[in-house]
């Protein structure tokens, strides 16, 4: 029984022990020093593997989700690389023992970097599935999507700068402007009004705490949230323009994770700050050329038939996804029929001739059911040779099937 029990869970297992090597390994390092950072994201990993596996037991019972070959892949490039980069990030603590136990570090530390993207990617993609499905089964308003991004992507970069980095990751270019800022002596050696702009937080800095280090800090926490809501606009609008939820998913755990944009949102330069204002001048022309945001509509499905029918629900479940692959937002989904007990006297009256019913929450809560019939007609259209299937009930209901006649050619006739 107890082998048994731990043959199921061997998977968890190798989980675990991957994730124990990558937080032993960073262990190692100085606090305070850089390397501390993946010791952070190590703890939010485990924390990540331990969510999982509790949500894993809950729905036991539950079919487990198949990810088609775009996400499988999409999966495994962003883990490679993720591991890669951890990898050859931290070459010299490897660096100095013999080759072959340099061989055997460089693989654990890339095959337990590449579980911890994995671990903390399922976490994430959790956390947004509760979200997007709530009790009422509405649509999930942007501005959930942008709080929820911004939280998880400022909590890495503040956790990190505060145990890692704190007043901030200085260079001789912020310390020239530090100067400028403390002696009022100003150029234009660096832009100006940047220098002005880390003066107005290091002033308020002064004020409130009365310390160079924490007026310093002071302009560095605010770079990180501006950052942070930057990239959280640019996710949120993946989500509007109807982009795939693997992809910004995995590009929001790339943006947490990845070294090179941790370091970069505490780093006071002057690419920091621009680069997070070219991004959002990006997206904001983005938005305004594909008109994201402003794309609001009410679908109204008209059926001459006095009652509804389960077809129908599907029928207007498919029609809101379709205008959600468009960019639309869809505020009220509707199915207009013909009511029976209408009596006409006088003029027509069409507010009597009709029933309306708001079927808004079972369409959105049909999506994934839709998504899911969508991918295997998908994987149906790639496939080099038709599908074999039997005749069956299947080609009647709800409708007779036009393919019927194909179909059923080798039949003799009559049958």
């Amino acid at each position: 029984m107890l082998l048994k029990e731990l043959k199921k869970a061997k998977g968890a297992i190798i989980n675990f022990l991957f994730l124990a090597f990558f937080l032993i390994y960073f262990g190692r390092a100085e606090i305070g020093s850089s390397k501390t950072a993946y010791l952070i994201v190590g703890v939010f990993a485990i924390i990540a593997f331990a969510v999982n596996q509790f949500v894993r037991f809950k729905n036991v019972d539950a079919t487990p989700k198949k990810r088609d070959k775009t996400e499988l892949i999409t999966l495994i490039v962003a883990g490679v690389l993720f591991g890669l980069i951890v990898m050859l990030a931290n070459y010299a603590m490897f660096l100095p023992l013999i080759m072959w136990q340099r061989v055997i570090i460089a693989i654990l530390l890339f095959c337990s970097s590449f579980v911890v993207f994995i671990d903390i990617f399922l976490f994430v993609e959790n956390i947004l599935s509760q979200i997007e499905l709530r009790k009422d089964n509405a649509p999930c308003k942007p501005w959930i999507w942008f709080a929820v991004f911004f939280v998880l992507l400022a909590g890495i970069y503040l956790t990190v700068f505060y145990l890692c980095s704190y007043p901030g990751q200085i260079c001789s270019d912020s310390l020239n402007q530090i100067k400028q800022v403390l002696h009022g002596d100003y150029s234009n050696h660096h832009p100006v009004y940047q220098t002005w702009l880390i003066g107005l937080f290091m002033n308020i800095g002064m004020n409130w705490f009365t310390d160079i280090n924490d007026a310093v800090a002071t302009y560095t926490v605010f770079q990180i949230l501006f950052i942070s809501a930057c990239t959280s606009f640019m996710l949120t609008t993946m989500i509007q323009a109807g982009s795939r939820r693997i992809f910004t998913i995995a590009w929001l755990v790339w943006f947490m994770l990845t070294p090179c944009h941790v370091i970069f949102s505490f780093t006071i330069w002057k690419d920091s700050i621009y680069g997070a204002i070219v991004c959002l001048f990006t997206v904001a022309l983005f938005r305004i050329i594909k008109n994201i945001g402003k794309k609001h509509v009410e679908l109204y499905e008209v059926k001459s038939s006095s009652h509804i029918h389960d077809i129908y629900l599907d029928d207007i479940a498919f029609q809101v996804y379709v205008l959600h692959q468009c960019g639309y937002q869809v505020d009220r989904a509707c199915l207009v029929y013909i009511n029976n007990g209408y009596e006409r006297i006088g003029e027509l009256d069409l507010s009597g001739l009709f029933r309306i019913e708001d079927l808004t929450a079972v369409a959105y809560a049909k999506q994934p059911e839709v998504e899911a019939n969508v991918e295997s007609f998908r994987t149906v259209l790639r496939k080099r040779k038709e599908p074999k299937r039997d005749l069956g009930a299947c080609c009647f209901s709800p409708y007779a099937c036009g393919f019927f006649p194909y179909c059923s050619r080798h039949l003799p006739k009559p049958n």
